[in-house]
């Protein structure tokens, strides 16, 4: 699949490689513009390596819903450890130091940026209809959801991605340098149907109307049974249950809200500029602001869920003893080899003392 990009000087869309290396070398634009990207790279490599750590080694996590958690966390550690990088490096050197010199990588950045993105759209309607069967139609619940099931439906999500993808090879579309987006993707010029299916229906109206009312409807069923889960006594264990679903719920719902704010100008700008006569600035600004969804989700779980606040201490303090003692070897899980009461004893005799 050969790599395009227009005439240097006259371009027929979009901006020429002239007016594209105006803007690279201008340091009031490449330098915020290279801090931004190195900003987002680090926080989003190591939030999402935390989030997928804890995940992962916390037992208290490993839940099916968190399965879906962890397919978006995985999703989002490819945009913050290939994407954005790549992205930086272009503004430093140049488009030609990828196009002539490593042609073949640009291809490699397209597949990735589409299968990163189709599959964070796919996992985020996935979590909302696992919160939406669990806490509006419970009695579903275990009939559909089973570590077989969530498996397969992770993997149709991936699987989603990588058909997109097929349909670059074959010739709907094809890969090509972004100018405007430092970055290599589908070209929105060869066949503009590619951008509207692909991205504007299957990324964005679907699973984002379907997450839209999934939400909505677990909003309606909560507001409905308040006073019925508020006069439950609080140590059942069926209240317990309930609430936690509706806070993690919570959780999901400002996630995909942020996940909107974020994704949907870039979305909307990509689809609707027909013409790519949109200033380069509008391009730069909304294609970061897509870029942060995947650098901050971490957060967010953090500051709106208590489960994921533990995990990650949790996970942080093992990666503290791990890396002060290299012998160190978990026995079960994270949380038998962790005694928070002797954590700091236990570091403190961990390092060497002068």
């Amino acid at each position: 699949m050969a790599v395009s990009y227009v005439n240097e000087t006259v371009p027929e869309l979009g901006i020429s490689f002239i007016e594209s290396e105006e803007i690279r070398q201008d340091l009031t634009f490449l330098l915020p513009y290279v801090c931004y990207e190195a900003f987002l790279t680090v926080i989003g490599f190591v939030g999402n390596i935390l989030m997928i750590g804890s995940l992962v080694m916390v037992k208290s996590m490993r839940t099916l819903p968190n399965a879906f958690v962890f397919s978006l966390a995985v999703a989002n550690l490819m945009v913050t450890s290939i994407l954005q990088p790549f992205m930086m490096t272009v503004a430093l050197m140049g488009e030609h130091f990828i196009l002539v010199q490593r042609p073949g990588f640009c291809n490699f950045i397209g597949f990735i940026c589409v299968q990163s993105c189709m599959s964070s759209s796919g996992n985020i309607m996935l979590v909302s209809l696992n919160r939406y069967i669990c806490i509006c139609k419970n009695s579903w619940y275990s009939k559909i959801y089973s570590k077989k099931s969530v498996a397969v439906m992770i993997l149709a999500a991936w699987f989603n991605g990588f058909v997109w993808n097929v349909f670059l090879w074959v010739g709907w579309s094809e890969v090509s340098f972004r100018r405007k987006e430092f970055t290599c993707l589908y070209n929105r010029h060869k066949d503009f149907s590619y951008q509207i299916v692909g991205l504007a229906i299957v990324a964005v109206l679907i699973p984002v109307s379907i997450t839209a009312v999934a939400y909505l409807m677990i909003f309606l069923k909560v507001r409905e049974s308040k006073k019925r889960i508020q006069a439950v006594d609080k140590k059942k264990e069926n209240n317990q249950g309930t609430s936690s679903d509706i806070k993690l719920a919570r959780t999901l719902f400002i996630m995909f809200a942020v996940y909107c704010m974020l994704c949907a100008p870039y979305a909307f700008l990509t689809t609707f500029d027909f013409n790519d006569q949109a200033p380069f600035y509008w391009y730069a600004i909304t294609i970061h602001m897509y870029h942060t969804n995947s650098a901050v989700n971490f957060i967010v779980y953090g500051l709106t869920n208590k489960g994921f606040r533990t995990g990650y201490s949790i996970f942080a303090k093992y990666l503290l003893i791990k890396i002060s003692r290299g012998a160190y070897k978990p026995r079960q899980n994270v949380e038998n080899d962790i005694d928070r009461s002797q954590l700091t004893q236990t570091v403190a005799t961990a390092i060497p003392q002068d």
